[in-house]
């Protein structure tokens, strides 16, 4: 990496500091301060009736939604019968922490990962990685974009197409 890239990532990373602060996006815990943790609270008093959940995690990342939906989840709808999820994380290491963070928990057999991504159409895309494990990994992204460490061939699937 040369000086002037490294300057510019450096610059973009603060910038993104300053920006992810000053909306109380902060990486870590955002889940509890960001209506996420209230939405699954919601959804599952809503399908408390239901025979089976079935719930979708897509670019499930490190887990953090996943973990959030069985710690939330009564014990009596950790069954396989009773709650199927659904996760689908296409970059091998980020796969492994989702793996990591989710296989102790309480109703982890219920959790099924893809290690794939979700798309309109199957076949394969190039996924910019800003490191394993990061929020702005994507598909969509710009060469010269100054966050993009590497990129990487994943596959694509269609939920059609996994059934």
């Amino acid at each position: 990496m040369t000086r002037h890239q490294a300057l510019k990532r450096l610059t973009w990373r603060i910038g993104r500091k300053i920006y992810m602060s000053a909306r109380q996006e902060e990486r870590f815990g955002a889940i509890n301060r960001n209506g996420e943790a209230y939405a699954i609270r919601n959804m599952i008093s809503h399908t408390n009736g239901m025979d089976q959940l079935v719930v979708f995690d897509i670019g499930a990342n490190q887990g953090d939604w996943t973990k959030q939906l069985l710690l939330s989840m009564p014990a009596e709808r950790k069954e396989q019968d009773r709650l199927s999820v659904h996760a689908f994380e296409p970059v091998p290491e980020t796969s492994a922490m989702y793996r990591d963070a989710i296989d102790a928990m309480d109703g982890s057999n219920t959790v099924t990962l893809h290690e794939t991504a979700m798309s309109d159409k199957s076949g394969v895309a190039e996924i910019g990685l800003s490191s394993a494990g990061a929020v702005t990994n994507s598909i969509h992204f710009y060469k010269d974009d100054c966050q993009i460490e590497t990129t990487l061939i994943i596959d694509l699937s269609t939920i059609d197409g996994l059934v």
